[in-house]
């Protein structure tokens, strides 16, 4: 039984703006090619995340080439991806050193099987058999 567009709900989702008006703006001087602060406001309208959490912010989050590399290396070997976040997390000493979230890595697995698999399904299975 397939539903209507009509029948379906969202669930609400929590408030996470909160209007701050906290912002740096950096325009690029054409005649140098220089950035330079043109208007720079630190007036937060919000408590600012502990240092200890700053890793879990979206901005602060990245994965380096070297941990791309090995989360490949360790996805070939058969490695399940919650088990690789365990294994970077003993590798860098802890949660907080790794610079990524679990989440992030099922992403770039999944991004990374896709543009894998976008040469073409007969030429990637080919080039695997060999």
């Amino acid at each position: 039984m397939k539903r209507k567009m009509e029948d379906r709900k969202r669930r609400p989702r929590s408030l996470t703006r909160v209007g701050c008006n906290a912002k740096l703006v950096t325009p690029r001087q054409e005649e140098t090619g220089r950035l330079f602060v043109k208007d720079f406001i630190d007036q937060h309208s919000h408590p600012l995340a502990p240092r200890d959490f700053s890793c879990l912010l979206r901005s602060h989050r990245r994965i380096s080439d070297v941990q791309k590399a090995d989360i490949e290396d360790m996805e070939k070997f058969g490695i399940r991806k919650y088990h690789i976040m365990d294994i970077l997390c003993i590798q860098y000493g802890g949660f907080d050193k790794v610079g990524c979230i679990k989440r992030d890595i099922y992403n770039f697995s999944h991004a990374n099987k896709h543009e894998t698999i976008s040469a073409g399904d007969a030429k990637t299975m080919i080039m695997h058999m060999m």
